[in-house]
C-alpha cells in the first residue's frame, strides 16, 4: 500500500522513505506517481532507480525528466556494478558521466580480454591525465598484476607493438623485480632494446640501493 505509507509520514522528515521503498519494488509506478502527484519527489525516485535498478535506468532513461537524471546518474555510479560492468561503462560514456575505476576493475576481474578490448576501443582512456588515481590503463595493469599475472602475460603476447604493449611489459617487469630480483636481472640482460634495457637496469639498481649498494652500482 504505497499511498498509505506515503500518507502515514507526510509532512515529516522521513517523507521520502516510502518513495524509495516503492521505487525499489516498482520503479515505473513510483516514477509515474511522483511525476503526477509529488514533483518534489521525482529526483528522490530517480536516485532510487539509479541505485536499485541500473538495468531499468539503461533501458528507460528517457522516462526520467531531464532535471532529475543527474540524481539517477549519481546513485548509478555509486552502485559499483559487478553484474554488467561493460554495459555500465558504455552507458556512462554515452551520457558523459566520466570514468569509474571501481566499475572498470569489476570488468577486468570478470573478463580481462573484454576490458582490454574496451581500452583499445577508447584510446583516450589510455592517456596519463587522471592524476594520482592513474589512467584506466594503469587500473587495468595494477588489477591484472595483482589478480591475473599469468593472463597478463598471455595478453601481452597477443598485443601488437606500441605504447600499450610497452606499458604492459613494464608492469610485468616491475612485478618481477619485486618478487624475483634475480629473474628481473636476467630479463634485463636479455632485453634487445638498449633504451628499455637501460631503464630496467636503472630500476634494478634503485631497488638494490638500500640492501646492496655495491651490486646496485654494478
Amino acid at each position: 500500500n504505497p499511498s498509505g505509507a506515503i500518507a502515514a509520514v507526510a509532512g515529516t522528515k522521513d517523507d521520502y522513505y516510502p518513495w524509495w521503498a516503492w521505487t525499489a519494488h516498482d520503479p515505473q509506478d513510483a516514477l509515474d506517481a511522483a511525476i503526477a502527484t509529488a514533483p518534489k519527489m521525482v529526483s528522490r525516485v530517480a536516485r532510487g532507480i539509479g541505485g536499485f535498478h541500473p538495468d531499468w535506468l539503461r533501458e528507460h532513461l528517457e522516462r526520467i525528466p531531464q532535471a532529475s537524471r543527474s540524481s539517477a546518474f549519481s546513485s548509478f555510479k555509486e552502485l559499483d556494478d559487478t553484474e554488467q560492468p561493460l554495459e555500465s561503462l558504455k552507458f556512462m560514456k554515452e551520457h558523459a558521466m566520466g570514468f569509474d575505476p571501481g566499475i572498470f576493475k569489476n570488468l577486468v576481474g570478470k573478463d580481462p580480454w573484454e576490458a582490454l578490448e574496451w581500452l583499445k576501443q577508447n584510446p583516450s582512456l589510455q592517456a596519463d591525465r587522471y592524476g594520482a588515481n592513474g589512467s584506466p590503463l594503469d587500473v587495468f595493469l595494477q588489477t591484472m598484476i595483482r589478480d591475473h599475472p599469468d593472463d597478463l602475460q598471455r595478453l601481452v603476447a597477443q598485443t601488437p607493438s606500441g605504447e600499450m604493449k610497452r606499458k604492459m611489459e613494464a608492469a610485468i617487469f616491475e612485478n618481477l623485480l619485486a618478487t624475483d630480483p634475480a629473474a628481473a636481472i636476467a630479463q634485463a640482460k636479455a632485453t634487445d632494446s638498449t633504451a628499455i634495457a637501460a631503464e630496467r637496469f636503472a630500476k634494478i639498481g634503485l631497488g638494490l640501493v638500500k640492501t646492496d649498494p655495491d651490486q646496485a652500482f654494478e
